[in-house]
């Protein structure tokens, strides 16, 4: 009985780890002053024909210093792929597809990257707002999107509030203990 149980939980954790979603996430790296490195990184994948990923750059304080995105090696030179790769103040988007006959690529890793500079050192968000990665039958895979949206830039701000809040708490506590060692007792002995 107890070796029907731990198989068939064996089995279970196998079909679920077997099943379990790709995942991508977006991250940003500080590369100089204000100036931003933004990459897509996958889980490898296999069978690949097409990607679209569409990037959302809605704060006015974002300008993009690439116009193209750089992608994953394994893709092929111009004339086997067809190529749609801009970046522009509002938006970025990156659609690729293999040209038949053609072979399936993997890709894992870094995907895309880009980079972008901050007008002012403050919080400011990107947002990746389509991922499709498809095979060669069209068939879009689905990923389990650790980070859609990134919020960039120095939060100095919010540090010095933190730091303020916690230096009123500590004034409040320090003052309520020194009152309650001055208060003198108010009990009266009753006879």
């Amino acid at each position: 009985m107890i070796q029907t149980v731990i198989l068939a939980f064996s089995l279970f954790l196998i079909t679920s780890f077997a099943q379990a979603q790709p995942s991508a996430e977006l991250e940003a790296q500080p590369v100089g002053e204000h100036t931003w490195l933004i990459n897509l990184n996958i889980d490898e994948l296999e069978n690949v024909f097409g990607l679209q990923a569409k990037f959302v750059l809605p704060d006015n304080n974002l300008v993009p210093i690439n116009k193209k995105f750089e992608h994953h090696e394994a893709w092929p030179e111009k004339g086997k792929i067809q190529l749609r790769n801009f970046i522009q103040a509002e938006s970025a988007e990156y659609a690729v597809s293999l040209v038949r006959p053609a072979s399936a690529i993997t890709l894992s890793g870094n995907t895309l990257s880009f980079n972008i500079k901050l007008l002012e050192a403050k919080p400011t968000l990107l947002v990746l707002d389509t991922l499709k990665i498809s095979d060669e039958n069209g068939v879009v895979t689905q990923f389990d999107l650790n980070t859609s949206q990134l919020l960039i830039g120095e939060e100095k701000s919010m540090l010095m509030y933190i730091m303020i809040i916690g230096a009123v708490f500590m004034v409040m506590m320090i003052l309520f203990m020194l009152m309650r060692k001055t208060k003198p007792s108010t009990q009266q002995v009753i006879a």
